[in-house]
């Protein structure tokens, strides 16, 4: 399957790494479909949209922040995820060129199940942050 970007320019995709979001992400619910395309080093990758070309998003996994999460019954399911190793989530990122950070979308991960490659943007009250996140102090903590 041949797929047309504006990062990328034309890049020949095979159709079972396609992600599909049901529900398209949030401001974006029109695009279902999207490619993960790894960046230099592998830290970072474009979320490329198949079918828009002008749509990608930085991603990254939690744990370069020191995030981990703690997915609810109703997201796993929604998913069809019954094995945790099918469980991927990954940050949408923000770069903040002029005073050079890098700001994740800590309250928004995208969720996916890497065995039937459905996907979902998980998205977060301020105070499902207390419920469902963890950052690398608390793991320390309680583990």
């Amino acid at each position: 399957m041949l797929i047309h970007t504006t990062r990328f320019g034309e890049i020949n995709v095979d159709p079972g790494r396609v992600l599909h979001f049901p529900r398209g992400i949030p401001g974006f619910e029109h695009v279902k479909r999207y490619l993960l395309i790894e960046y230099k080093d592998g830290k970072y990758n474009w979320l490329q949209a198949v079918d828009d070309p002008d749509l990608a998003f930085i991603v990254c996994d939690p744990s370069l922040f020191a995030i981990s999460y703690n997915v609810p019954e109703s997201v796993l399911s929604f998913l069809g995820i019954t094995d945790e190793n099918d469980l991927a989530i990954l940050l949408i990122i923000r770069v903040d060129r002029p005073d050079k950070k890098i700001i994740p979308h800590v309250q928004g991960p995208l969720v996916f199940n890497t065995r039937n490659r459905k996907g979902m943007q998980w998205v977060l009250d301020r105070k499902d942050l207390e419920s469902f996140v963890q950052t690398r102090d608390e793991i320390r903590k309680t583990g």
